[in-house]
């Protein structure tokens, strides 16, 4: 899987729960994120691998949200947030489209 995407995202922070600007890196099975495009300090880490997403609009009261809960067991649940409606569904359907695939390959 060789899908690489690029570009800012809001992410709901885990311990306190305010909303922070990211610069994602899709890049094959890894999501990750820095505070912005020009750090390569990274302030976390997806494995898409045992991932599943959701939309997520209408529980998180903000528009362009989604979900990717991660991990076996007791499962880390990210919030995250696009720009606008172009932004999400590209975001969205690139994600899910390589979910689809680790899914059919056995993950």
């Amino acid at each position: 899987m060789s899908l690489r995407k690029e570009g800012y995202l809001e992410k709901r922070g885990h311990i306190i729960k305010n909303w922070k600007l990211r610069w994602f890196i899709l890049d094959g099975v890894c999501l990750t994120y820095t505070e912005n495009n020009k750090t390569k300090r990274l302030c976390g880490r997806i494995n898409l691998e045992r991932a599943k997403i959701e939309e997520s609009s209408e529980l998180m009261k903000r528009p362009y949200t989604f979900a990717l809960s991660c991990g076996t067991g007791e499962k880390k649940v990210f919030y995250i947030t696009a720009p606008n409606t172009e932004e999400y569904q590209d975001w969205y359907n690139t994600l899910s489209k390589i979910l689809k695939e680790l899914e059919g390959a056995g993950r």
